[in-house]
């Protein structure tokens, strides 16, 4: 099913609406439209703007040999070349001409009659027609797309290869399910490089798509994707993040404190107090808010209302529940409690201001476990991370945990992550990020920086087997991407020449000496690195690499294999018709399909019943088994049969399979069992199981009508048609998978 739909429900797509479907003016206008751009039905599965893309070949072949045959009227009047896309129609009514009093102006071709000439033109129309054809189903012969991939890759398109592995293959490709690595300093192209690999990403409803972005870079592009996005920011958010809505527990408040507080800078006797403190404060405002029913409305707004009414009251506050402990802030102890209460007031009143300091509902647990096509963007200002850092922390830290434990996808797009303060959770997400389905992209500028921020690196970028390196901006940098390329054993041969003299009148001796000496050598030099170019990368996978000039997204983005990134709205992974799966086809599966069409024919199956035998609704129809389908309801004497056959029966959400197992179970089936309903294409293939009904009506039709006396066969008989109606059921539920 694809989500660009806009046709009302039980409206396909390129049909003229119900309301006009039986005016005989309206219908005659509305059949010659679609004759003039057949593309409107032929893939009026796919977007508007891609309907025509995937005709490109044929207008192509439209223009040249309507050029070629149509010279000399093009060379007087050019904006006869407006005709060309209407070839198919000119080459039909040219047919028609022979057998009329009348010839196409124009049509004409040296030293060739005018019926010589139209049945050439028409028999070119035809090669054209019949070569998109060819190149749908076979793309070994005619398909020439030079990004084309297998799932579960993404490509790296580049411009120019300068140097490469001995072993890589072109186009590069990365595996999607790997966390992947992108370093380089502003401008050299990493943030565009991320663009292009999220953009090939698989996306579905259900997956959760959470991306660090320090500008409008990420925000910009998912909704021209077509996804709605959420910010979560200091100021002018779209949703106000409230961590209550996520954390219950004393090891969740005690996180959030050890966030807000960090480490000590130096020598500080009160910092650890005033962080133990803080936690019990939180705890204190949840067990509060349970105890007066009120945990629904605790926000961010009541931590800074508590916190401004003095240590004092905030003793008093803690003393209420037994477990928590108040001594750091006793007033009986002296100055001491003065002063960690003045800790706590310098490290946590930055923080909660803005947006953060009021009235939140949104929770990341909520949005993670039912994203519903809406990407999240934590919008960090890199001027206000000095003191908001501890929250976009926890944003991405708790984000990151939540995604490990979900089961549905999920996608981290981690821009600029070496501004961030120290992430507890990175680590973990790109170490086994693949066992729980979560991707990520991990953007650095350089690592001189993260190794500022982190003890150790080998965590993150370390965890990436793969990555996209562009031009360093720091020593580390340089050094980490010759690493990552590693050293290859190489000879250096040297030449050692020496002369002596012989005697008087002698010629001299001469004596060559070759010398091998084996030395271990980075591919790329640092010079080369550091002279990089903007767009200029090393990509690198598990095994191989390449050196190269990348393109931006806008130059390949039409070109790339469609996949995830066109269709956010989808609920899960379903094969679709587009040009790459018809391309993958094989001269078989073509063939057998013509040949189950040829079947249903021969079998007396009607257009209605093949119309009826698939799916016309929208998504969010719950789909139908008609009883009787197969069945001949009119030559049927048996009163079950008649009962039956005017009972529609509806499948109850039980007796259908969860969606991710019949997934697993079709996924990996042929195309060829999608229905024509589902690919709405002339090119797509029929479904090719034939009908059990149609067997049964069969036998049905030759055997005797039943009795009373017949009741055990009959039960007999109503058993296999439920069996038979229960495959069927199966069968059309993948369907709409």
């Amino acid at each position: 099913m694809s989500s660009s739909s806009s046709a009302p429900p039980g409206q396909r797509s390129g049909e003229v609406p119900n309301s006009l479907k039986y005016d005989n003016v309206v219908g005659f206008v509305w059949a010659g439209f679609m004759l003039l751009f057949p593309p409107m039905i032929v893939d009026s599965d796919k977007v508007l703007p891609k309907r025509f893309w995937a005709w490109r070949y044929i207008y192509l072949g439209f223009g040249v040999i309507s050029a070629a045959f149509f010279y000399d009227v093009l060379v007087q009047t050019p904006s006869a070349a407006l005709l060309f896309p209407f070839a198919h129609v000119l080459a039909a009514i040219s047919v028609g001409t022979l057998f009329a009093d009348f010839t196409v102006p124009g049509l004409s071709l040296p030293m060739l009659s005018y019926s010589t000439t139209v049945l050439l033109y028409a028999i070119s129309i035809g090669i054209v027609f019949s070569g998109e054809l060819l190149r749908r189903t076979s793309p070994e012969m005619l398909a020439m797309n030079q990004w084309d991939h297998d799932d579960g890759e993404s490509v790296v398109p580049l411009e120019e290869v300068g140097h490469e592995h001995d072993d890589a293959e072109l186009p590069f490709t990365l595996d999607q399910d790997v966390s992947t690595a992108v370093v380089g300093e502003t401008g050299s192209g990493k943030t565009s490089m991320m663009k292009l690999l999220a953009y090939q990403f698989p996306y579905y409803s259900d997956t959760a798509v959470i991306a660090h972005d320090t500008g409008e870079d990420f925000q910009a592009f998912y909704e021209e994707l077509g996804f709605e996005v959420q910010r979560i920011r200091h100021e002018d958010s779209d949703v106000v993040w409230n961590l209550f809505k996520d954390a219950d527990s004393e090891s969740d408040f005690r996180e959030v404190a050890g966030a807000i507080f960090g480490e000590a800078d130096g020598h500080d006797p009160f910092h650890r107090p005033a962080k133990q403190t803080f936690a019990e404060m939180l705890m204190y405002l949840h067990l509060s808010a349970q105890k007066n029913n009120r945990r629904h409305a605790l926000c961010h707004a009541d931590i800074v209302s508590l916190l401004n009414e003095g240590h004092i009251a905030l003793k008093k506050a803690l003393d209420e529940f037994d477990r928590l402990d108040s001594g750091h802030i006793d007033p009986d102890k002296g100055k001491g409690a003065q002063n960690v209460y003045q800790t706590i007031k310098e490290n946590v009143d930055p923080v909660f201001t803005g947006d953060f300091g009021e009235y939140g509902e949104f929770s990341l647990q909520e949005y993670i476990e039912n994203p519903d096509g809406r990407v999240l963007i934590i919008d960090s200002n890199p001027t206000e991370l000095e003191t908001l850092g501890p929250m976009y922390q926890l944003l991405v830290d708790w984000s990151i945990r939540y995604a490990m434990n979900a089961e549905n996808p999920t996608v981290h797009i981690l821009d600029e992550i070496d501004a961030l303060p120290a992430l507890t959770q990175v680590t973990n997400l790109t170490a086994r990020g693949r066992k729980h389905k979560a991707r990520a992209l991990v953007g650095v500028q350089t690592i001189g920086q993260l190794k500022d921020t982190y003890s150790t690196i080998s965590g993150i970028v370390g965890n990436c087997p793969q990555g996209v390196y562009f031009g360093p901006g720091d020593t580390e940098s340089t050094d980490f991407i010759l690493d990552e390329l590693g050293e290859s054993r190489q000879y250096d041969r040297s030449e050692m020449v020496s002369m002596s003299h012989q005697g008087r009148g002698e010629n001299p001796r001469t004596q060559a000496r070759d010398t091998y000496k084996e030395k271990d050598k980075t591919p790329v030099t640092s010079g080369l690195l550091r002279d990089f170019q903007p767009g200029e990368c090393v990509a690198v996978s598990r095994t191989t690499w390449v050196h190269g000039q990348s393109y931006e997204l806008t130059d390949v983005r039409n070109s790339l294999p469609a996949q995830g990134a066109e269709s956010p709205g989808s609920s899960e992974p379903e094969p679709t018709e587009d040009d790459t799966d018809i391309e993958s086809d094989s001269w078989f599966s073509f063939t057998r399909a013509r040949l189950h069409e040829v079947l249903y024919e021969s079998a007396g199956e009607t257009d209605d019943e093949s119309r009826d035998s698939g799916p016309d609704r929208g998504p969010e129809v719950e789909p139908t088994v008609d009883a009787t389908d197969g069945l001949d309801d009119d030559n049927s004497s048996d009163l079950l049969d008649q009962t039956t056959a005017n009972t529609a029966v509806t499948s109850p959400d039980m007796d259908h399979p969860d969606l991710s197992d019949s997934e697993d179970e079709f996924g990996g089936g042929s195309h060829d069992q999608q229905s024509d309903d589902n690919t709405g294409g002339l090119f797509s293939e029929p479904d090719p199981d034939p009908s059990l009904g149609g067997t049964e009506s069969a036998e049905q039709e030759g055997g005797e009508s039943p009795t009373e006396s017949d009741a055990e066969g009959d039960s007999t008989e109503t058993e296999e048609r439920d069996e038979t109606e229960s495959r069927e059921e199966g069968r059309d539920v993948s369907e709409f998978m």
